[in-house]
């Protein structure tokens, strides 16, 4: 697998994936420098990450730099308190073709299926039942669709699962997650 150097680290490329790739142009201080280095090791090892941070900080802004020097499409999804789990897995839709109801994956889903970043901006606005979904994401390494017909997505091959949020402290909404 193609790779490219970031931070000191060889870290995945996907050249050939057709996404959407994020574009993004962030100076490269010794603190961008330094928290590279600390996320870059998570996605090398393709682990589910959290980034931590007061708001305006440049969470997203690490993700999009990394996927865009990867060349890595990055399906972004903004919580808040309203978030279903449908909003994030798909739910059933009317199709105006047939007048029948077909299904339609919702970001996550989509990212999984097409092996792309997933960040969940802002996860700790979500119901403790929208964060229960990705449950299995994080200990079996797959999303059962109960809304569906029970369907299991398996990732591809690429999907990384990036969290992001602000401090519960100090932000009205925020909750700290279950651990």
């Amino acid at each position: 697998m193609p790779s490219v150097q970031i931070a000191g680290y060889n870290v995945p490329a996907f050249h050939d994936d057709p996404g959407w790739i994020p574009e993004t142009n962030i100076v490269l201080t010794p603190t961008t420098s330094a928290n590279l280095k600390k996320i870059l090791p998570a996605i090398v090892q393709n682990r589910p990450l959290l980034l931590v941070g007061d708001a305006g900080v440049g969470k997203n802004a690490l993700i999009y730099y990394i996927n865009s020097l990867r060349k890595h499409p990055t399906i972004r999804y903004s919580f808040n308190e309203d978030t279903l789990p449908e909003d994030l897995v798909g739910s059933y839709r009317l199709d105006p073709t047939t007048h029948g109801f077909i299904w339609s994956d919702g970001p996550l889903s989509q990212a999984m299926r097409q092996g792309s970043t997933f960040v969940a901006d802002e996860m700790n606005l979500a119901s403790p039942e929208v964060l229960k979904r990705f449950q299995s994401i994080f200990s079996e390494h797959y999303l059962e669709i109960l809304e569906g017909d029970a369907t299991r997505i398996d990732p591809a091959p690429g999907f990384q699962f990036v969290a992001t949020q602000n401090p519960a402290e100090g932000f009205e909404g925020r909750k700290n997650l279950p651990r």
